[in-house]
């Protein structure tokens, strides 16, 4: 059983969505029968069109839906799912809680030790100090935090960090115990595609793009903690010294104010016609951009291990990226992308010995699948879960 805030087709809401449906269906194709409970949330402002309080199979998985019952929708509180878990729980072996910021996820745990089984929390980063720090409102999270989460917790059966950086991020905080495995996705090899090469053509000339550009992708929510701002200056910096390079930022604005600030500075720099913002981009189409573009950027404060990211190396795009990447040490040690601090001279001077020279971003490129397939292959994602979650079982008895 997974419960999570919110679930497809809520794109907006983010990675927890795209890598809980990866590792649900692949978990299903190996032998195990998955249930997912969520609320109707849209990952925006409103609610998605979905049936609710029925069971749903799609893709070899049950899915239910209920009403997420309080005004402020982020909130992801649900009494229609503590309801319904209530009379469920003797149903499932174990139980993986993503809601951990919400009430729903409190309630669910408590659920959970009354009826003796055991339950994983994925906190998807937001455990790492950073998160905490930087994420939200501080008072609020140090409120919910003893007041509810780390009840929660400490209740738990294990938490299941992402990557190693994240349980060392969130070990500042407290140590708890917990088992380190990855997000994962299925590659879909789509640049091999003969068709893509045509597709990415007319898009270059749609666009009035050169072959000879380099094209940096941001492709993720516009929110504060992903720092586009940062991005922006980078490119200004570049531009000046008339070094051939465009930037494509693929995503919903999640954080208006913070929208409105970065197309600002855009024409404060002059900059709009090195700039392509797309908005409302069906998720089965990011692999497009990602055949596209020649390096993936995420200049963020705090961040998990980002779907963005690991459906990027799949498709053999290197990443640059800030030290505020959780499995930043892992791209390192790959050599499958850059990492910087979060200074625009620093980045644009990086940036510029791989324009110059395409021969070390092509090695980036052989570098990013191995580690893909390494790490992130969603097959062998799921098989370490199923004996983790197997391994956890037998010891709970």
């Amino acid at each position: 059983m997974f419960i999570t805030p919110c679930f497809e087709p809520a794109w907006s809401a983010g990675g927890v969505v795209t890598s809980t449906k990866n590792l649900c269906i692949e978990l299903a194709r190996q032998g195990s029968k998955i249930t997912i409970y969520t609320t109707n949330f849209d990952g925006n402002k409103g609610c998605t069109d979905v049936d609710l309080k029925r069971l749903i199979s799609k893709d070899g998985i049950n899915i239910m839906y209920f009403k997420n019952s309080i005004l402020n929708r982020k909130a992801f509180y649900s009494s229609d799912l503590i309801e319904q878990l209530e009379i469920s729980i003797s149903e499932f072996d174990i139980v993986n809680i993503s809601a951990c910021w919400q009430l729903t996820g409190y309630i669910a745990s408590r659920v959970c030790k009354k009826n003796s089984i055991p339950y994983i929390i994925t906190p998807h980063s937001s455990l790492m100090a950073d998160s905490l720090r930087l994420v939200g409102n501080k008072l609020v999270k140090i409120f919910f935090y003893y007041t509810f989460l780390k009840n929660s917790i400490k209740n738990a059966t294990k938490i299941h960090y992402l990557s190693e950086g994240e349980k060392i991020e969130s070990d500042k905080i407290k140590k708890w115990d917990s088992f380190v495995i990855s997000n994962g996705t299925t590659s879909c090899f789509s640049y091999k595609d003969p068709k893509r090469k045509i597709e990415i053509e007319n898009f270059k000339s749609n666009y009035k793009l050169l072959n000879d550009e380099l094209i940096l992708l941001y492709l993720g929510r516009i929110h504060p903690k992903k720092n586009l701002d940062i991005t922006v200056k980078t490119l200004a910096l570049l531009i000046k010294k008339k070094l051939k390079v465009k930037l494509l930022i693929v995503g919903n604005i999640e954080d208006s104010e913070y929208a409105t600030r970065v197309k600002i500075l855009i024409k404060k720099f002059n900059l709009n016609s090195n700039i392509i913002w797309l908005e409302g981009v069906p998720h089965h189409n990011v692999y497009f951009y990602y055949n596209l573009a020649d390096i993936l950027i995420l200049n963020s404060s705090t961040e998990g291990v980002s779907m963005s990211v690991i459906e990027a190396l799949s498709e053999r795009l290197p990443i640059l990226g800030s030290y505020g990447l959780a499995n930043f040490r892992e791209i390192i040690a790959y050599r499958a992308g850059i990492i910087c601090e979060l200074d625009p001279p620093s980045i644009a001077k990086k940036l510029e010995e791989y324009i110059l020279n395409r021969e070390l971003l092509q090695e980036l490129s052989v570098n990013s699948i191995k580690l893909f397939k390494d790490l992130y292959e969603i097959k062998n994602v799921a098989k370490k879960t199923i004996i983790m979650y197997q391994q956890i079982k037998k010891n709970y008895l």
